[in-house]
């Protein structure tokens, strides 16, 4: 019997270090799958962030150019009013 237990003893001990690997293996694999996603999480936050500050930086060079030609049209629309009251003035 106690060649049979030996037997039993070191399939389960060559199962359970097989399972113990097994176990190993999937959790390198589980970190290096977490490792690669955070890596893609980070890229693709970084390049939302980057297309936030283009977009935030064109909307800024939008509204200034739109300021700057609503104080041309104040300028010229006072040029304008000043032409027009010399003309009447003068006829």
């Amino acid at each position: 019997m106690e060649g049979k237990e030996a037997i039993v003893q070191k399939i389960i001990a060559d199962a359970n270090a097989q399972a113990a690997q097994c176990t190993q293996n999937a959790q390198a694999r589980a970190d290096a799958m977490k490792a690669e996603a955070e890596k893609a999480a980070q890229a693709k936050l970084e390049e939302g962030r980057r297309t936030l500050e283009t977009e935030a930086q064109e909307r800024i060079e939008r509204r200034e150019t739109l300021a700057a030609l609503d104080c041309r049209k104040k300028l010229l629309a006072a040029r304008r009013a000043v032409i027009d009251a010399a003309l009447s003035r003068a006829l």
